[in-house]
């Protein structure tokens, strides 16, 4: 009874530390009604996420910093482990924090801190599909040029990029179960 009740309060505070910081990060997706733009952004759960990821590379790191291993094999093995683990944790800061997809009734645009920005104009759009990895979903020009838009459960406000989608592409380009 008692080991599942320390498992339990494990699984309450860590996603407790999740909504915490899904709350301080802030919401990523808002609507200008001026302009007519929508810019979606990662969720508060996934930003949340990362920084919980942060947070625990940090904690990790000095944990191991303290209690340095002394054969080589092991110092290596640890070095190896930190450096993954830290640029794993700063890789989804800066994913979660640093994309934006821009829809306005000209067409989509993606702008990562990986890549500069890309514009698809509707017009131009001749396929949208499902990533064959990830939880997402592909927009493929006529050029070959393509933009990834997460999935749903990763994407705030996701109901807007299936509404831009029905509204200025043909039914034909776009998922039968968003008709």
């Amino acid at each position: 009874m008692l080991p599942e009740l320390v498992l339990f309060g494990a699984y309450a505070v860590f996603f407790g530390f999740v909504a915490v910081f899904g709350w301080m990060a802030g919401r990523g997706s808002h609507e200008d009604h001026e302009v007519q733009v929508r810019i979606l952004g990662f969720s508060r759960r996934a930003r949340g996420a990362s920084i919980l990821f942060v947070v625990v590379s940090i904690v990790v790191t000095v944990m191991l910093l303290r209690e340095l291993p002394k054969q080589e094999d092991e110092l290596l093995a640890a070095r190896c482990f930190l450096i993954a683990f830290n640029g794993l944790a700063g890789y989804t800061l800066a994913e979660t924090f640093g994309s934006k997809w821009t829809l306005t009734c000209e067409g989509i645009e993606s702008v990562s801190w990986r890549h500069g920005p890309r514009f698809i104009p509707w017009a131009e759009v001749e396929k949208v599909a499902p990533h064959p990895w990830f939880d997402g979903w592909i927009v493929r020009s006529s050029d070959t040029m393509t933009i990834y838009v997460p999935g749903e459960l990763k994407l705030d406000s996701f109901e807007w990029f299936t509404e831009a989608c029905q509204e200025f592409l043909s039914p034909e380009r776009y998922p039968s179960k968003w008709r």
